[in-house]
């Protein structure tokens, strides 16, 4: 899970689709996701809305599910 789908979906879906997961809760996001600075770019609507939807408050949501769950590293795993 990650990318567009953490930023899109309201919280309380992710949180509760996460604490559902039987096995693995494999997770990533892109480093750019959380910089609400980022330059914008002229793309097509839907990529666009794709691609910046969400970040702005999505750092918030990070934290809300690292308070939630334990996370480790791949390599770790």
């Amino acid at each position: 899970a990650g990318g567009a789908w953490w930023r899109l979906f309201p919280t309380i879906y992710i949180l509760w689709g996460l604490r559902r997961m039987r096995h693995s809760r494999n997770c990533y996001l892109h480093p750019w996701e959380i910089d609400a600075e980022q330059p914008r770019v002229a793309l097509p609507l839907l990529t666009r809305i794709r691609h910046y939807t969400g970040v702005g408050g999505f750092e918030n949501k990070i934290e809300r599910f690292l308070r939630a769950f334990e996370f480790s590293t791949v390599s770790a795993v």
